[in-house]
């Protein structure tokens, strides 16, 4: 199934280069020197994987325990954004500001999920509803 849909893959990209007018192996070297091919591409990606990745921890925790939390990313900046307050506000070693900062994000994101089940313990709210828009509301006051 993987091989049938990556090649696929491989022959969609070939004809629209074709119907394009475009050089596949330019787009594949660009593609490829733009993610592994460089160190900055190459940090980019872990940047990016590793906000994926937790994300990805904390909801497997949520969805073993047959709760449906969509809320992550909203958890997340959460966590980051009172992290990163902790982190200006206070004048600390870096010794004993690196543990507060990340203990300081982890009560904010369990807190911004505290408020989804406590709609549901309370008023029997979707949590999937509820999750999804405290993530517009989360990300609407990042802005």
């Amino acid at each position: 199934m993987v091989a049938l849909v990556l090649c696929m893959f491989i022959v969609s990209l070939v004809a629209i280069s074709i119907f394009m007018n475009l050089n596949i192996s330019e787009i594949f070297g660009h593609v490829y020197q733009s993610t592994i091919g460089s160190e900055f591409g190459f940090l980019s990606i872990l940047r990016r994987t590793t906000y994926l990745l937790v994300v990805s921890l904390g909801l497997a925790v949520a969805f073993s325990s047959g709760v449906w939390n969509i809320g992550g990313e909203g958890q997340i900046l959460w966590g980051a954004l009172l992290a990163v307050a902790v982190s200006l506000l206070l004048v600390l070693p870096a010794y004993v500001m690196i543990p507060l900062a990340l203990i300081t994000g982890f009560i904010a994101g369990a807190l911004w999920g505290l408020i989804a089940g406590f709609l549901k313990a309370k008023w029997n709210v979707n949590e999937i509803v509820s999750t999804m828009m405290l993530n517009f509301v989360a990300t609407a006051t990042m802005v």
